[in-house]
């Protein structure tokens, strides 16, 4: 078993699945660092903000940073906020799969079970796809996105379309939701992110409504395919096997699956102390960093 938190996290059958049966609300934000999601260019924190849960949700794009004295990755728009019906009384249990790279999520309170099934599409820079299933009358249709909790950054919402400037950089974010209700009172949202970041706001809003609208293009069960198809080939040909220790061929390739989230695989690549999964470090990347890509 691999020891996330003490009693949360066990080691099945599948080495390559990592599963938090209960979220402990005081390890969430532990968590949701565990969890990240991310194509080396964009990179999401894993846990949906739902449920009254504290959490600390952040949308962070690599070499885009902030004006701060210390510079800090620039916060992005969160793109993972949820909305139930009651909006708290909710258990929560996560399940990675590293080799699909895809987090899905059971949110469950008495008579109601919801689930959060989320991906960064491989095959397509910086568009985070989000599928909620659940019972009607408790998942809400509300906005996909919401500005960053952040001081002294200009921000520039309209409908869909998010951006945040400091200082020359900005992170665009563009959305869109799909909403499918069936006669048996169950409630399908499908939504889409797509995310960049840049010196050029109008270049880069551009480039990820293009993104957006291709991915819209293909729809959900291709993009997830896809994503399936290309992650499951880009792990075999890099995951460890050790056998007669499953625990250590786990913790192995947890952090293979870290390291591959925080590189895209297009030539060189230099990746900070701790990738895209939040502020430690914020996001620097220092003259010892092979240290940090060692498992």
């Amino acid at each position: 078993m691999l020891e996330v938190t003490r009693n949360t996290a066990n080691c099945p059958s599948d080495p390559s699945d990592l599963v938090v049966e209960t979220v402990d609300h005081r390890r969430r934000r532990a968590i949701e660092s565990l969890v990240v999601l991310a194509d080396g260019r964009v990179g999401w924190r894993g846990l949906s903000e739902s449920c009254g849960s504290p959490a600390r949700p952040a949308t962070r794009v690599a070499g885009v940073y902030d004006s701060a004295e210390v510079s800090d990755l620039l916060a992005g728009p969160i793109c993972t906020t949820i909305e139930l019906r009651p909006s708290d009384g909710w258990s929560e249990a996560v399940e990675l799969d590293m080799r699909d790279a895809v987090l899905t999520a059971r949110l469950a309170r008495p008579g109601q079970t919801v689930w959060v099934l989320r991906f960064v599409a491989a095959s397509r820079p910086g568009v985070l796809v989000t599928r909620i299933s659940g019972p009607a009358d408790a998942v809400i249709v509300a906005p996909t996105m919401r500005p960053p909790a952040a001081d002294g950054v200009d921000v520039d919402a309209h409908g869909d379309s998010i951006t945040v400037c400091d200082d020359g950089q900005a992170i665009v974010a563009v959305s869109h939701q799909h909403v499918e209700d069936t006669d048996d009172g169950q409630r399908t949202l499908t939504q889409y992110a797509a995310v960049g970041g840049g010196e050029d706001p109008d270049r880069v809003r551009a480039d990820v409504a293009a993104r957006l609208e291709a991915a819209l293009g293909d729809g959900f069960e291709h993009l997830d395919a896809e994503h399936r198809r290309r992650s499951s080939q880009r792990w075999r040909s890099t995951r460890p096997d050790v056998e007669f220790d499953q625990q250590l061929e786990q913790g192995l390739r947890f952090a293979q699956f870290h390291l591959l989230s925080a590189s895209h695989g297009d030539g060189e690549v230099a990746i900070g102390a701790r990738g895209l999964s939040g502020s430690a470090y914020r996001g620097h990347v220092f003259w010892d960093t092979d240290v940090f890509v060692v498992p």
